[in-house]
């Protein structure tokens, strides 16, 4: 059902991009003119820029393809001002921009996921290309009546069409290189798997392990070394008897995480302790005093485990709106 809703909206968007060419025929309001495609071809662009990303619904996709569709031939068989004809079309993407949101943010889950960390990125480079859109819409409209001007824009919305009907077909919206695409792709993988590892160091196989792991957590939770920034594997590693490979391969298996993970899931829980008894701390002072190098590691950190950034943690916290998770520090 998802898959037929997306390819007729694409059909649609289609429609409206080659819809000019129905101007040829006498029934038609408007006589044929190339310039009509500039006027147009934003319609069909905003239908693509609109198709579901991450686990949105697909249906307000279609209705926005419906609609501007219907709005487009209303425009070519009347004398529609191309002025009304983009109030039309952004009343309709304001509509299914809140709709959108409401999808997003207000169905807000218990517990977050590293998926929701990208689909968020996906939502906001949607808003980005929104944005571009309005700039060309905006050109057009100063252009009207310039047979030169709206021939190039023609030109302009032809390639910006194209680009995004293949942005459609290969889900790349996100603005970014290709490699720091997969660095954040491999981030987002390696959270996901340590939500689903065992965390408990006593249903470890290894008895060793287990007691080794005992004395890690204990260590971190009445020294709390992790508040230098300068902390290491070899540092804890001293401090629990052990070397660095038996204290890596114990940390994974008891909590599905790497070391940097490990310590970082520390730092934020004492991060969200220090909102809790000073909520007038800023950010950067929450990642100094909680052992982070820089605010932007912590800011990442943090939005990766919570699912929102410090700032938007502490806003939320302030009106009652969230419910902090449980630790996944095991109790002694």
């Amino acid at each position: 059902m998802t898959f037929s809703c997306i390819r007729l909206s694409e059909l649609i968007s289609l429609f409206c991009a080659f819809c000019p060419v129905l101007t040829v025929f006498p029934i038609v309001g408007r006589g044929f003119s190339i310039s009509l495609f500039a006027a147009t071809l934003p319609i069909a662009e905003v239908i693509l820029v609109n198709f579901p990303v991450g686990d949105e619904k697909c249906y307000p996709t279609l209705v926005l393809a419906l609609m501007s569709a219907a709005v487009e031939i209303a425009y070519l068989m009347t004398s529609m001002e191309v002025r009304l004809l983009y109030l039309l079309l952004d009343l309709l993407v304001l509509a299914i921009v809140a709709i959108r949101f409401h999808e997003r943010y207000f169905c807000v889950r218990r517990l977050f996921r590293a998926i929701d960390f990208w689909n968020v990125m996906l939502f906001i480079s949607r808003l980005m290309l929104l944005a571009i859109l309005n700039v060309q819409k905006a050109v057009v409209l100063a252009v009207v009546g310039n047979p030169l001007g709206m021939y190039v824009l023609t030109v302009v919305g032809a390639f910006t069409y194209a680009f995004l009907l293949y942005c459609s077909r290969t889900g790349h919206f996100i603005m970014i290189g290709e490699r720091k695409e997969k660095e954040l792709r491999a981030l987002m993988k390696a959270y996901s798997e340590s939500a689903s590892a065992p965390r408990d160091p006593e249903k470890m196989k290894n008895s060793k392990e287990s007691e080794l792991m005992l004395r890690v957590y204990r260590v971190m939770e009445e020294d709390r070394p992790y508040l230098d920034e300068t902390f290491s594997i070899h540092n804890l590693a001293s401090m629990v008897y052990t070397n660095k490979t038996t204290l890596s391969k114990a940390i994974n298996t008891a909590s599905g995480m790497n070391f940097c993970q490990f310590v970082n899931d520390y730092r934020i829980i004492y991060a969200i302790e220090l909102m809790e008894k000073e909520p007038k701390l800023k950010v950067f002072e929450l990642s100094e005093r909680s052992g982070f190098h820089n605010q932007v590691t912590f800011g990442m950190a943090f939005k990766m485990k919570m699912g929102i950034t410090p700032g938007e943690y502490s806003l939320l916290k302030r009106s009652q709106q969230l419910c902090v998770p449980v630790s996944s520090v095991p109790d002694e």
